[in-house]
């Protein structure tokens, strides 16, 4: 049996099928693969960051990608945060 809920959810998800709104809706965006921030951005304290601050990724799937040590994610996290350039990949 559907609450509520899971009813308005599920007839949501067919209009927007049917208006064009795919599975994501209208007011949300696709999360980048983790490989793709990591190629978008020089830094990668600033990719571990964009990828943390975005909150799709935890600790794990971020040490699994960048290859280093959980207190390093940490650090780079829970540092002052410095500028990030706008634009992916300059300074």
């Amino acid at each position: 049996m559907f609450s509520f809920v899971g009813t308005v959810l599920l007839w949501g998800s067919i209009v927007g099928m049917f208006l064009g709104l795919g599975s994501e809706g209208p007011n949300c965006t696709a999360v980048p693969n983790l490989s793709a921030i990591r190629r978008e951005y020089k830094d990668r304290d600033d990719a571990i960051r964009i990828a943390y601050e975005n909150g799709a990724y935890s600790y794990q799937q971020i040490i699994k990608e960048f290859e280093v040590h959980f207190t390093t994610i940490g650090r780079i996290v829970h540092q002052p945060k410095k500028r990030v350039s706008v634009i992916p990949g300059r300074r």
